[in-house]
């Protein structure tokens, strides 16, 4: 079986790997593995010719943040999950998602932005301003639990 795994953080493609062997039909006559390695290799070597990934032990790992790679690679996964719907009992596609975001800080009546706590502390020290007035910032769109705290 072919098993295609396909890696998004924050809604973009980070990483694919495509492993296995369809067996669907005899060594220059199955389809389905001819189908897949048309895919895996026009998108990767496109991705390969922008500078956009590099490969390390079979994974592709996306080095570019941008629209154009994002849709190359969403093909590729668009594709493969069509073809897995077909022939299931040779292809199968996963994809894992994670959603990660900075936390940022801020004072409360300041407009500047902090990168730690502490930092946001310091500065409420420094104007005299209380503790209790440093902000957390979470990102738009994100619940406080939805997301793994990066600072």
């Amino acid at each position: 079986m072919i098993k295609a795994t396909f890696n998004k953080e924050n809604d973009r493609y980070t990483r694919y790997q495509i492993t296995g062997h369809a067996n669907y039909a005899d060594l220059g006559k199955d389809i389905v593995c001819a189908a897949v390695s048309a895919l895996y290799t026009a998108i990767t070597n496109k991705l390969i010719c922008c500078s956009a990934v590099t490969i390390n032990d079979n994974e592709v790992l996306i080095n570019v943040e941008n629209e154009v790679c994002d849709t190359l690679v969403d093909t590729l996964y668009t594709a493969l999950s069509d073809i897995q719907m077909h022939y299931p009992d040779n292809v199968s596609v996963d994809i894992e998602e994670k959603k990660t975001a900075k936390v940022r800080y801020a004072v409360h009546g300041y407009s500047k932005v902090f990168g730690s706590e502490e930092e946001a502390v310091s500065f409420a020290e420094s104007v005299s301003v209380p503790d209790n007035q440093v902000l957390t910032i979470y990102p738009p769109g994100l619940a406080q639990s939805s997301f793994d705290k990066v600072n």
